[in-house]
């Protein structure tokens, strides 16, 4: 496997390392914060990005005290290949061309559910300011991999004082050079063959929550994540099927809180 285990690693320690510092830093605020609830249940939506894709956020919750939240947060994100290339050398030579990534064999897309635990750090000053929590969960993923499909030249025949080619649409496969793709296919090429590939993963950070009142959410998240498939997961040709995807993403709720 190519990278998962030195990403693994950094991401049991990025875990180790907040839970760590969240318990030491909770004794220290106990003593000087309301442990009063104002409101027990929470909702946002987000935006999210990261090293591999991009996504969205949904999230719900409660607010079990002053310094523990639990709540259920959901992804729906792309994920791409560390090492994918856009390839546009084809336009120059056939009509009607487009870039493509070579060694390309599934589009994925991962649904992921977590149940996640977070404490308070830092609470938002009367006067202003940011509220910090760090977190941690657990959940299920689904990647979604959808077959890419190509039209490929299959054959070139002469015509007069020049050339043409006939094509066909199928799938990437070991005998295909870059210079025999014109382009990729449609979305729905090759839909009805999509695969499944269930998981687990595993996810920790920070949140940053800046709103200006106690019943809006405006926060920033930053986290690491670690997805764990026993079907290894392909999405490149000339690489080795996934196994373990680790990722460090930025995400962005806006939400509230209320009863």
């Amino acid at each position: 496997m190519n990278r998962p285990s030195k990403y693994g690693f950094i991401f049991l320690i990025l875990t180790y390392v907040t839970i760590s510092f969240g318990y030491g830093q909770e004794i220290l605020i106990n003593d000087t914060i309301s442990k009063d609830i104002l409101y027990y249940k929470n909702r946002g939506y987000g935006i999210l990005a990261h090293n591999r894709g991009y996504g969205l956020y949904y999230t719900f919750g409660k607010n079990t005290s002053a310094f523990r939240s639990s709540r259920w947060e959901f992804t729906l994100q792309t994920l791409k290949h560390f090492k994918e290339v856009k390839n546009s050398e084809n336009i120059a030579y056939y009509t009607g061309a487009s870039p493509f990534k070579y060694g390309k064999i599934n589009d994925v897309i991962v649904l992921s559910s977590h149940r996640t635990i977070d404490r308070l750090i830092t609470d938002m000053p009367y006067w202003g300011g940011i509220e910090i929590r760090y977190f941690y969960g657990v959940g299920l993923s689904l990647a979604l991999a959808k077959p890419k499909y190509y039209y490929i030249i299959t054959e070139i025949v002469p015509v007069n004082n020049g050339w043409t080619y006939n094509y066909e649409i199928m799938q990437f496969h070991k005998g295909v050079a870059a210079t025999d793709i014109i382009a990729p296919a449609g979305f729905f090429t090759g839909l009805n063959k999509t695969k499944v590939y269930p998981g687990i993963t595993l996810k920790s950070g920070f949140t940053f929550d800046h709103s200006k009142n106690k019943q809006n959410i405006r926060k920033l998240i930053i986290g690491a994540s670690l997805d764990i498939y026993p079907i290894p997961l392909p999405i490149m040709f000339q690489y080795k099927a996934e196994y373990l995807i680790p990722g460090f993403n930025i995400t962005y709720v806006f939400g509230s809180n209320y009863n």
